[in-house]
């Protein structure tokens, strides 16, 4: 069964001061449009249980939709259940940020996208550890890592039964989400917790866990000091 909850937000004005860094007059020009755009908030999130049906090679089949990506199937080898998801800031919020013409009022705005997106992703952290049970969360998404393509978010808004799509987002051609500050993927339990972060080398005032030199090599097969590397998507 897919399920649809919105998420609560409050808005935290100095938390919009120090994550976009507002100081002298800009603080309360900065201010005044995260207000502004705040009064549009309306974070939500789909989830649905899932099973892992089978794994071979870079095929995943999950719920009867294939996946392709070796990494995947790694971290997913002993795995039977995922909790598949969509969670945004919400299209009516996306809209009026891009309203803004004015550079520094489109960077607020954005910011301001960012915290009720964390928000909503805390909502669906504690719906899922609730809801099923989930203490050590995983989780890994479409484009954090190098062999699975954005294209398949696709895939995941079908295993949600199209709900994504009904409540107003879309896709571009190249799978990415519209509205911008949404994420999609699949929740798990694992033994060993699997965060994005552990294979990107990015300086990220977000990351969740430092970069697994091993980890990386071992999915690259190369060193992770190689020149010519690929740049992942934390």
């Amino acid at each position: 069964m897919v399920v649809y909850k919105t998420a609560g937000f409050s808005l935290d004005e100095e938390a919009v001061i120090e994550k976009m860094k507002l100081r002298g007059p800009s603080t309360e020009k900065g201010l005044a449009v995260a207000r502004e755009v705040s009064e549009d908030v309306e974070p939500w999130f789909v989830c649905k249980e899932c099973h892992v049906e089978s794994i071979s090679g870079d095929e995943v089949v999950i719920s009867g939709t294939v996946f392709h990506s070796a990494f995947l199937a790694r971290i997913l080898g002993k795995v039977n259940r995922v909790i598949a998801y969509v969670t945004t800031c919400g299209v009516k919020m996306s809209e009026h940020t891009r309203s803004f013409g004015d550079i520094f009022e489109r960077y607020i705005a954005e910011g301001a996208e960012s915290l009720v997106l964390d928000a909503a992703k805390c909502g669906l952290e504690t719906f899922i550890e609730t809801e099923w049970g989930h203490r050590k969360f995983s989780h890994v998404n479409p484009g954090s890592i190098e062999d699975w393509s954005t294209l398949e978010i696709g895939k995941i808004f079908d295993l949600l039964e199209g709900r994504p799509y009904e409540l107003g987002m879309t896709l571009t051609d190249s799978g990415l989400m519209q509205p911008t500050r949404s994420v999609s993927g699949f929740y798990f339990e694992s033994e060993t917790p699997y965060f994005n972060c552990m294979l990107c080398q990015r300086h990220c005032p977000n990351r969740k866990a430092a970069f697994d030199e091993a980890l990386y090599s071992s999915f690259r097969g190369t060193n992770p000091d190689e020149k010519g590397q690929a740049e992942m998507v934390n």
